[in-house]
């Protein structure tokens, strides 16, 4: 989610954008801005990170919260998930300009943060001066090139997960005529109100929300989280263990997770807690039990609770295929995993 870019094309970008004098020619307006993604705000996407506003160690966004990471310059616009980028979410141009640069054909479903990978993008000049990036960009989807004049809406790709990154999202990023970085955002830590470069600036996106959640006989990994695995309802006596994982959406530190799990009679099997130690802004976390010589057959369910209110419940069958034999010796029985997406680690 940050701009990372060869060193040529970069070179050539800013040579492109260059050329505005500041103290010459009548004032220009500063351009405004809209909405870059198509769809519908935290149905097909949120907003993730902010830019970062602090100059060295530490974060602060322009509302002088969480919603960033240490030198982040632009601001994600993220995807739930891989099967919302496979379905397709549009890319479109925020504000009328001119087409300086684009690269596409990078392989777009990278799940992980790998230090010098390219992503497909494009840039376009606007009348002020300003560049505005767009970046992440599925590949194979560009659809526009070099010196093409845009409108405010038009498709420019879609959205992928291509050079630095580890879910789809769209990374934009402005930048003024000698590559200076512009926070479109007015807030308290940010622009001072009325400088928004947004025409029409959205509310500070902080609102928890339970986006997703599944069972699965499948060991749950964070990269599988994100891609996710097709729901089960079926568990058989064989099956190594049912889990049952959550997609979160601004979760506060402090939040109490709960994973319970029902025998067929209604009685409690086992609860699983944890609490978050911090702030996530998008994140997964599972709970699992092992079947074999644990789980009866019959009609269990189990349950997710966000500081103790039930958010999720998905009921399941055991099937018995073979005899119910408790396994011997050190066995663990149940755990618990997780992680977040959109905070790279160096």
């Amino acid at each position: 989610m940050r701009l990372r870019v060869t060193g040529a094309g970069f070179a050539m970008l800013i040579a492109a954008c260059g050329g505005d004098d500041a103290g010459s020619g009548p004032q220009i307006d500063p351009t405004l801005f809209v909405e870059p993604l198509a769809g519908t705000l935290n149905q097909t996407f949120f907003y993730l990170n902010y830019v970062d506003e602090l100059v060295g160690s530490g974060v602060q966004d322009y509302s002088c919260g969480p919603k960033t990471y240490d030198g982040h310059a632009g601001t994600d616009i993220t995807l739930a998930n891989f099967a919302v980028m496979d379905s397709g979410v549009a890319v479109r141009a925020a504000a009328a300009g001119m087409v300086v640069t684009t690269h596409d054909g990078e392989f777009d479903r990278q799940k992980s943060w790998i230090s010098g990978a390219v992503p497909n993008y494009v840039a376009i000049r606007h009348r002020d001066g300003v560049v505005s990036y767009y970046l992440h960009l599925k590949r194979n989807s560009v659809t526009v090139g070099i010196g093409d004049l845009v409108q405010p809406g038009d498709v420019l790709g879609e959205v992928g997960s291509s050079g630095f990154s580890d879910v789809p999202h769209l990374h934009f990023e402005l930048r003024d005529s000698v590559g200076t970085w512009i926070d479109p955002w007015s807030g308290a830590c940010g622009a001072p109100v009325g400088e928004s470069r947004w025409s029409s600036q959205l509310s500070y996106q902080t609102a928890f929300l339970l986006y997703a959640a599944g069972l699965t006989n499948a060991s749950m990994t964070l990269d599988l989280a994100k891609d996710p695995p097709p729901p089960v309802s079926v568990f058989t006596t064989a099956d190594p263990q049912v889990s049952m994982w959550v997609e979160l959406l601004n979760a506060p530190a402090g939040t109490a997770l709960e994973f319970r799990l029902y025998r067929p009679d209604g009685t409690q099997y086992v609860s699983i807690p944890s609490t978050l130690q911090r702030f996530y802004g998008i994140s997964w976390w599972w709970a699992w039990h092992a079947i074999p010589g644990y789980l009866t057959p019959g009609s269990w369910r189990m349950q997710y609770l966000n500081n103790g209110v039930v958010l999720a419940e998905r009921a399941f069958e055991v099937v018995d295929v073979n005899p119910q034999i408790r396994p011997t010796g050190p066995v663990v029985r149940a755990g618990t995993g997780g992680g977040e997406a959109g905070r790279p680690r160096f």
